[in-house]
């Protein structure tokens, strides 16, 4: 598949939740995005580590990010958890098929552009649900 149709997805300030600490998640994902991006333009082959170790971030911002939502009541908030679960069961299940060895690079590339797409799609429905201040105040000024 050519590299050219690759795209990093890069943290900018227009990407902010007005939360530090979620925006900081944020950022960080996106880092381990590009270094799967690496992996899947076949800089490197080591695509199923660094997708392990970026489950185990989102994983992490999810229990944060589910946090808030609770605290801050948020109507949403199950719909959220469950979105959360499923994006986490694909990621493994992908790992699992790639161990067996039945994934080909070109399936990972094309899971690499699912995942940018959810991440970003993820980063604006949070910046809608937790553009507000959060309850701790951690959001203001």
């Amino acid at each position: 598949m050519p590299e050219q149709i690759l795209k990093k997805l890069v943290w900018s300030e227009e990407l902010a939740t007005g939360i530090e600490s979620i925006d900081y998640q944020h950022r960080k994902i996106l880092g381990l995005l590009e270094t799967l991006y690496d992996s899947a333009s076949g800089v490197d082959g080591d695509f199923v580590r660094r997708l392990k170790r970026f489950s185990i971030q989102v994983m992490q911002h999810h229990e944060s990010e589910e946090k808030l939502f609770e605290a801050k009541g948020n109507e949403h908030y199950l719909q959220q958890k469950q979105a959360h679960q499923y994006f986490i069961r694909s990621i493994l299940k992908f790992i699992n098929q790639s161990r067996a060895g039945e994934l080909s690079p070109e399936e990972c590339v094309r899971f690499y552009l699912k995942l940018c797409e959810n991440t970003l799609l993820h980063i604006r429905e949070d910046q809608q649900a937790l553009g507000d201040n959060s309850p701790t105040g951690e959001g203001e000024d």
